[in-house]
């Protein structure tokens, strides 16, 4: 299975597909009342649960590592990084350039992109912590 996650967006986007590259499900994520975001690993164990996904089935994960919003950006690329390192799932950066003229994973399933061992997040700007 490949997953796809993009949060340059105020929505948070996440793909899943077969190793085949048909599309499974699309999952947009967005912010709640508070005008927060809800756990994003909770939700996405709870999207790859409701299409009877286990984590030991992806082989690849394609991200866009931002620039996006600080605690989405960082949660994303630390699950992508998790998934390389424990379950050996080839990480592959799409670019915020490339995805917003997409809005899919898709396109970017069969280009030989080199994988990497490792993504950094790219920010929209600092953490909002005391805004007091």
């Amino acid at each position: 299975m490949i997953l796809g996650f993009c949060n340059i967006f105020d929505e948070i986007f996440l793909e899943i597909f077969s190793n085949n590259g048909k599309k499974i499900k699309q999952k947009i994520i967005k912010k709640n009342k508070e005008n927060l975001y809800p756990d994003l690993i909770l939700e996405i164990y709870i999207f790859l649960e409701e299409q009877k996904i286990n984590l030991k089935e992806i082989t690849k994960v394609f991200l866009v590592p931002g620039p996006g919003k600080f605690t989405p950006a960082r949660t994303a690329t630390i699950f992508a990084n998790f998934l390389a390192t424990e379950n050996n799932v080839k990480i592959f950066s799409v670019s915020k350039q490339e995805f917003k003229s997409a809005k899919t994973f898709t396109n970017f399933l069969n280009l030989e992109k080199k994988y990497l061992k490792k993504i950094d997040p790219i920010f929209s700007g600092p953490p909002k912590i005391n805004q007091n």
